[in-house]
């Protein structure tokens, strides 16, 4: 296995860049739960410690390439099949008499896809933990989430618990250009939604982790205040140069790691079901406060 993540910037002079998986992940640790638990996988972090070995040019694949039936276009309808189908599309596109060893794939990124009933409870629990955030991103994540916390109780002691839930909602507004080339709905639908919703969960507090512009944060926020809502977000949360030298996605693991915590979540689950009929996916999906 070869580890590398493709940023999400496009690059001028060629194919799109590559990163180590250190650039959101704890490497030392990744590699202590592979060799624990898969010992027999031999992991390789870049492509240069192959260089004195022929490698032949890797074969893309994207998963819709497999026929697979899916279920609304999104999920594994039999996810038993994957492993022998995808096999067999490998050995149809490459012989596997002839082929060169190591043999690489690169997998296209695919979204929505496995359905996590296939696997035992004990499975989907632990699975996560193969991948942990940096320390310095999970470090910021604790101060703000400390904030967060202190507005609760401030708000809580001011006699406030009486027509209110203590607690906050995680939104994820995204109305910023896209991507994955996707036309997510307008922000005034979007922003009409969630207000309803955060509404109608009677939470005093929202933490909102925006893939939007400045002014429509802003627009949001002061909407929010007139139904007596008060939304924050990491910037409010911290001091600038403390997100300084960071990227804009490495940034968005801290909004990721607040948002585990948050009492209830709202966003954007499927953006076809959202095109279609918004209320059915602004909202469905709640969580319940992370220990």
């Amino acid at each position: 296995m070869i580890g590398g993540i493709a940023k999400f910037l496009p690059n001028p002079k060629g194919p799109q860049r590559g990163a180590p998986p250190d650039y959101f992940y704890v490497r030392r640790h990744l590699n202590w739960i592979l060799s624990t638990f898969c010992p027999h996988m031999k992991v390789y972090w870049s492509i240069d410690e192959l260089f004195d070995t022929p490698v032949a040019s890797p074969i893309s694949l994207r998963l819709h390439e497999l026929r697979l039936r899916r279920v609304d276009r999104t999920v594994l309808a039999q996810p038993e099949k994957w492993a022998s189908q995808f096999t067999g599309y490998m050995d149809y596109t490459s012989d596997p008499k002839t082929r060169l060893w190591p043999f690489r794939v690169n997998v296209a990124q695919t979204r929505y896809v496995w359905p996590t009933s296939y696997d035992s409870p004990a499975f989907v629990r632990s699975f996560e933990r193969i991948l942990r955030f940096q320390e310095d991103v999970r470090e910021l994540a604790a101060p703000t989430f400390f904030s967060m916390q202190k507005m609760l109780e401030s708000r809580g002691g001011q006699g406030e618990s009486n027509t209110s839930t203590l607690g906050f909602v995680g939104v994820h507004l995204r109305a910023q250009e896209n991507f994955w080339e996707t036309n997510f709905p307008p922000y005034e639908e979007q922003a009409a939604h969630y207000l309803r919703y955060m509404v109608e969960s009677r939470y005093p507090f929202a933490y909102l982790a925006p893939g939007a512009t400045v002014e429509h944060v802003t627009s949001f926020t002061e909407r929010a205040r007139e139904f007596n809502i008060t939304v924050v977000t990491k910037r409010d949360l911290l001091d600038s140069d403390e997100l300084s030298g960071r990227s804009w996605d490495q940034q968005t693991l801290v909004d990721y790691e607040i948002l585990l915590r948050a009492d209830r979540m709202v966003g954007i689950s499927d953006r076809l079901r959202l095109q279609r009929r918004p209320e059915e996916s602004c909202g469905r999906r709640h969580g319940r406060k992370a220990s």
